[in-house]
């Protein structure tokens, strides 16, 4: 009795999906499949960017969820990447359909500042929407310029295409970069299949954020949205294996008086505005949320009024994987937050804080070895300028 014609060639038919299983784990012993680690505490162990994943996060407007966004699933990825020397098998397409992309280089450079020097250069003083007396400093504009060898190399792995853009071209340009860089082939009448040149790449599209996708043909947002989502699930994640992140804004709900009234403000998957298609579609549903827009108490025990600082800045945030396909869900971590750099850092346990409310409200929290050294470094030129 002879198999079931597949359409594929003859070697390949034969091959069962046991014997395709067990390459897959073959692989997975030897690291491949590890993925990127976040670099945030424990959501390294429950989160990472792998390859045809889809990730959605969710947050409403002001809550810092394109800043995690950025943390999360960009900077650290191509840091960790950099380190390993491997910048090479990654590969970003960041669709920034709410912000120019200067401004989102601004805020990049204010991130990498402070990680190497501890200086907190806000992107309005990097963009000169300040006073005369507030512009950058010559040492400051020394420092932005030193980036330069630094950014280069990044924005060869990482493109930014700003611009608000509909379904359509989305599913274009990414057929188009996956077809430059594999060959997709229909084998009968139902599937087709997509081999990547170098299996070893991880492509990721970050989407901020899903609201501001151009209707279409007539469409409504909500039918637009799930056109695409589908288009982000079906094709970019499960036939060309790339990755996708989907921002999305909370609806309303959360507000409703009888929600506040019970303290329910905790994030939920039904939270998600315009559609329900990007949760029931998302390998991992992230959110983040800021407890003070709706003065409540955290949840999780933070004294929230010992997380701001002298000016005002809420320096706390808390986040949460709402529904992962693969692995633990309901996963909830507190972050501090240094919102003028976009740098989050995983706090202690409320228990555990004591001091660490001072160190993240004087930002010594945020603080890392090549920064700690440098702020050494300066303060004894001081002292032995003084003494001089």
């Amino acid at each position: 009795m002879s198999i079931i014609n597949t359409g594929l060639p003859p070697g390949e038919q034969a091959k069962g999906l046991f014997d395709q299983f067990t390459d897959t784990m073959e692989e997975g012993l030897l690291g491949i499949h590890e993925g990127i680690p976040v670099g945030i505490g424990k959501l390294d162990s429950y989160l990472s960017l792998r390859k045809s994943m889809l990730y959605v996060l969710g947050g409403y407007t002001g809550s810092a969820k394109t800043s995690a966004a950025d943390e999360l699933f960009v900077l650290n990825p191509y840091e960790h990447m950099l380190r390993e020397g491997k910048t090479d098998k990654l590969r970003i397409v960041y669709w920034s359909m709410e912000r120019k992309k200067v401004f989102k280089v601004a805020k990049w450079i204010s991130h990498k500042i402070f990680k190497e020097t501890g200086e907190v250069i806000p992107m309005k003083r990097l963009l000169g929407w300040v006073k005369k007396d507030q512009r950058l400093s010559e040492e400051e504009q020394r420092q932005v310029k030193a980036l330069k060898p630094y950014f280069d190399k990044m924005f060869e792995c990482i493109r930014i295409i700003d611009g608000r853009q509909n379904p359509t071209g989305i599913r274009k340009e990414i057929k188009r970069i996956a077809l430059e860089n594999g060959e997709q082939t229909k084998i009968n009448q139902y599937e087709e299949v997509y081999k990547p040149f170098d299996p070893s790449v991880i492509w990721f599209h970050l989407f901020d954020h899903v609201g501001k996708l151009k209707c279409e043909n007539g469409k409504s947002l909500k039918d637009t949205i799930d056109s695409f989502s589908d288009d982000t699930s079906n094709l970019t994640r499960d036939l060309y294996g790339h990755s996708a992140l989907i921002l999305s804004q909370f609806n309303r709900d959360i507000s409703n008086p009888s929600r506040l009234k019970m303290g329910d403000v905790e994030p939920r998957l039904e939270d998600f505005k315009n559609t329900g298609d990007l949760t029931e579609d998302a390998d991992v549903v992230m959110a983040i949320f800021d407890p003070w827009r709706y003065k409540v108490a955290d949840t999780m025990g933070f004294d929230l009024e010992r997380l701001r600082s002298k000016e005002g800045a809420k320096m706390y945030r808390s986040f949460q994987i709402l529904k992962s396909s693969y692995d633990t869900e309901g996963v909830k971590t507190g972050l501090a937050f240094q919102p003028h750099t976009g740098i989050f850092k995983e706090l202690p346990l409320p228990e555990q804080m004591g001091q660490t409310y001072n160190k993240v409200t004087d930002n010594s929290f945020f603080m890392t070895p090549e920064a700690i050294r440098y702020q050494t470094e300066k303060k004894m030129k001081e002292i032995q300028s003084a003494a001089a």
